[in-house]
């Protein structure tokens, strides 16, 4: 009987324990509660670039909206809790009026008989409206709002969508604002292939040099190409590295700097290289030009038979018959499949008739 006490006892004291240990736990931390505006967070790819507009969402739980909860004339931050922000990875237009790229906070002036005055600030972190300063924002515009479907939540939607544009449309209560982005696509892009690069293409010339040709055709960003290009040819000195590198040079109007450029790209241009250029001359009937590239491709691979048919091609095609004899007999001599022997040797053939 004694030792049932004791045990009772026992465990009256250890349930005492435990039971206080919980009230101090209790008394130092809570459980997670459900938030009353949640956050959230919605993203558009629009051309090449991503709109992503990140808020809070508070309810209308049966509450009057617009002129009372957000009164007429004063700033809102859209939305509860810290700023609402809108991202843009490149240059966008807001209804017909140009933002660069950037994180803004995203605020509202709504009036009742007049359109919104939408707020896209510079200051970012702000924690509401708390430390605003207009001077330091990026763009202010007048947009009316719409009446739209009832909206439980405020809500953020992107649509319609095409390739170049979308309308972001804030919804809330009653009420419908929508604002019209646009983008370029080649500046889009532009900036795309510099995130691209900067997060793991630095180490691939191929990348950087598609990204600089692509460049110098839609003349963007010149000077940010030029960059890449001198990435590709630390890494890999070649025949396009360095002629890419010598075009940016010369559009920049540097051309001092792509004279010797050019030079070097003909010593380290490989039979392929020269085949290449050739090729693309003669695709164009450059005839007279070609000529030189295959010479030159014919001295740099003294025993090709391809580089010496090409240049007798070149000479035909010019007109200079006992030029392109002569390169057909030096491309038999060294050509070894028998299909491209009897091809050379019955055009000799044609061409000693005449």
């Amino acid at each position: 009987m004694l030792v049932t006490r004791l045990f009772r006892s026992f465990c009256l004291a250890i349930l005492a324990a435990l039971c206080a240990g919980a009230s101090e736990v209790q008394a130092q931390s809570s459980l997670p509660a459900l938030r009353a505006s949640p956050a959230a967070s919605v993203t558009q790819t629009v051309g090449f670039t991503d709109v992503t507009v990140e808020f809070h969402r508070p309810g209308v739980r049966g509450r009057d909206i617009f002129g009372s909860l957000v009164p007429f004339g004063k700033m809102w931050r859209v939305g509860a809790n810290q700023n609402t922000t809108i991202t843009f990875q490149a240059p966008v237009s807001v209804n017909g009026q140009e933002l660069p790229a950037g994180t803004y906070g995203f605020k509202l002036i709504p009036f009742r008989d007049r359109p919104w005055t939408v707020v896209f600030s510079g200051q970012s972190n702000l924690w509401g409206n708390m430390g605003y300063d207009k001077s330091r924002d990026a763009l202010r515009l007048e947009v009316a709002p719409e009446m739209g479907d009832e909206t439980e939540r405020l809500n953020f939607e992107f649509t319609p969508i095409d390739d170049s544009s979308c309308t972001l449309a804030l919804q809330w209560a009653d009420v419908n604002l929508p604002l019209l982005l646009e983008v370029d696509l080649n500046e889009s892009r532009f900036f795309a292939l510099e995130d691209l690069i900067e997060q793991q293409g630095s180490d691939d010339p191929a990348l950087l040099l598609s990204a600089a040709q692509w460049a110098i055709e839609t003349n963007q960003g010149l000077d940010v190409a030029l960059g890449w290009v001198e990435m590709a040819v630390a890494q890999n000195k070649t025949f396009t590295s360095l002629g890419v590198q010598a075009q940016l040079l010369d559009l920049l109007g540097r051309s001092d700097e792509a004279s010797p450029l050019k030079k070097e790209a003909w010593i380290v241009a490989t039979e392929e290289d020269l085949s290449r250029v050739g090729g693309q001359l003669m695709s164009n009937r450059q005839y007279a030009e070609a000529i030189p590239i295959f010479q030159l491709n014919v001295r740099k691979s003294p025993e090709s038979w391809k580089s010496y048919d090409q240049l007798a091609e070149a000479y035909l095609k010019s007109g200079d018959e006992v030029s392109a004899m002569d390169a057909y007999a030096k491309a038999l001599k060294f050509a070894s499949d028998e299909g491209t022997r009897e091809r050379i040797a019955k055009t000799l053939q044609e061409l000693k008739g005449n």
